[in-house]
């Protein structure tokens, strides 16, 4: 009995990490090595215009319809011509019989009603022009 030695308490529950660690350190390299980053643009159709299909560069772009939203009701603008809403409508369906790809700019004074904005782009969806842009208004758009 007194040849043995005791083991003391802190040797029975040893762990050791190195083992754990090198396998750690094999799953890292594996998978940075097998990593592939997928191709985003592959699954987009995308079509671009070949050179015969692309406007040439001296083309002049479409014109541009400038509608300003004043403040105060019914108040319009036109290209800087103030107008009322029934010329309005009249003149956004006359300048859509000669193209509706024209661009039209809706100008908006922050002191307009919002309905008088509405009934602008109501108007343009009504003759036909689609591409719109609103902006908020300058000091003096007219």
């Amino acid at each position: 009995m007194y040849g043995r030695k005791r083991r003391s308490r802190d040797d029975d529950g040893e762990l050791s990490l190195t083992p754990m660690i090198d396998v750690v350190f094999q799953l890292l390299i594996y998978f940075l090595v097998t990593f592939s980053e997928p191709e985003r643009l592959a699954g987009l159709a995308v079509s671009r215009k070949t050179k015969a299909e692309a406007p040439p560069p001296h083309a002049s772009a479409a014109p541009v319809i400038r509608v300003a939203v004043l403040s105060g009701d019914g108040r319009f603008a036109i290209n800087r011509r103030e107008v009322d809403e029934a010329s309005l409508k009249t003149i956004l369906a006359s300048l859509a019989r000669c193209s509706t790809n024209q661009r039209v700019h809706v100008e908006s004074d922050p002191r307009a009603p919002h309905r008088a904005l509405v009934s602008v782009l109501d108007h343009c969806a009504a003759c036909g022009l689609r591409k719109l842009a609103v902006v908020r208004s300058r000091q003096n758009p007219h």
